[in-house]
Parts: C-alpha cells; structure tokens; sequence
C-alpha cells in the first residue's frame, strides 16, 4: 500500500514475506527482511509483515512487542 504525501500522509511500504515451514519463524528470518527493505530508499516508513504456518519465535513476539513496525500473522 502507497499513500500519497499529496494527502498530508507520508509514503510507507508494507514489506513481508510468507514462510510455510514446519518450524517457527525467528530474528533472522526479520533481520534477512530488513536487510532486502534496505533497497528502498525513498521510503520513510517500512513495516515488516511476516506471515508464519508454524508460529514465531519467543525472541520475534518479544521484539515485536516493543516495535510498532513489526507485524506478525500465523
């Protein structure tokens, strides 16, 4: 989603990744991501979306509690 800073909002990208796995998603499946957003330089605010079959590490629901740009769906 793209919103336009015509509109008064800055332009914000959610960028994720879907992993069908039999085991739970962790920090570096979040820390590959952040290293590929990396690209998008124009973008002033990035959210990353991970979507998981198996669930999410302790450690990820942990971060993602204290960051508002985490999102997590399993």
């Amino acid at each position: 989603m793209i919103l336009s800073s015509a509109f008064g909002l800055d332009m914000f990208y959610p960028i994720g990744e879907c992993k069908w796995k039999n085991k739970k998603v962790g920090l570096n499946e979040l820390y590959n991501l952040e290293r590929k957003a990396d690209n998008f330089f124009d973008v002033k605010q990035k959210y990353f979306t991970l979507f998981s079959k198996s669930g999410f590490s302790e450690e990820l629901k942990n971060l993602s509690s204290q960051r508002k740009d985490i999102l997590l769906f399993d």
